[in-house]
């Protein structure tokens, strides 16, 4: 009699395991696709600004560097065509991301969280230079320049029509 007790004991908790294993979604891969940078022209780059590092610091149009570290961008895959944009310090990522807030317009860089905000399309597979838009997965917006912030650099926003004028597209060049 015990030993049928505890057989069936042992039964239902690995049918109960395996019940909440099976409702459990899996955590998405992340595929390092290298680190680039994200030039506008041949002369304006993606940077942080001030080389900030907290939540909200804006993105901004900056002159070109490719050695400066508030430069590079970390490009992560984390679905089919899907991607996560890292800002890159010195030696490593940061555990800060390229967002397109849903409060503003203004690209920023935030704590990564994997939502919306923070996952992109490419028109095409990262290589070592090659020309995209950047369209917000959860509503296929795109990134585009539009105005001039307080510290008169250029804007890059997103909310934009990927088929209009302002959208714009960014050529990616691996730099590791």
């Amino acid at each position: 009699m015990r030993r049928r007790l505890i057989a069936a004991l042992l039964l239902l908790a690995g049918t109960t395991v395996a019940a909440v294993l099976q409702s459990t979604p899996a955590q998405a891969a992340y595929v390092y696709q290298g680190t680039y940078i994200i030039r506008w022209s041949a002369f304006d780059c993606f940077g942080v600004f001030a080389n900030g590092r907290s939540n909200g610091t804006q993105v901004v149009l900056t002159g070109c560097n490719t050695a400066a570290a508030s430069q590079q961008w970390a490009v992560y895959q984390t679905g089919s065509n899907v991607y996560q944009i890292n800002a890159y310090a010195g030696e490593q990522p940061l555990n800060m991301c390229l967002d397109g807030p849903d409060s503003s317009a203004f690209v920023t860089i935030y704590g990564c969280h994997g939502q919306h905000q923070q996952r992109f399309a490419f028109n095409g597979t990262p290589t070592s230079s090659f020309s995209t838009q950047l369209k917000l997965e959860a509503n296929s917006d795109c990134l585009g320049i539009i105005g001039v912030l307080p510290s008169n650099q250029p804007s890059i926003q997103h909310g934009l029509s990927c088929g209009g004028a302002a959208a714009s597209f960014f050529t990616l060049t691996r730099v590791r």
